[in-house]
């Protein structure tokens, strides 16, 4: 999802918005590896962390 958002913005077939919208799939790449690795038990900080993504994301929307 975070390449097809980076390859669109960079050829205008969506708004430089799709740069900003790409971080959010990126960190939750980077939640789930941590998890993964062990780094991160299940629980609240990680239902935290993967559900404010959404949150995020809605935000970068509406500033944008």
């Amino acid at each position: 999802m975070a390449a097809l958002l980076i390859v669109s913005g960079t050829f205008g077939l969506i708004s430089k918005l799709g740069f900003a919208l790409s971080l959010s799939p990126l960190s939750l790449l980077f939640v789930f590896i941590k998890h993964e690795q062990g780094h991160m038990l299940p629980g609240t900080k990680l239902e935290f962390l993967v559900e404010s993504h959404f949150v995020i994301t809605g935000i970068i929307a509406l500033l944008w």
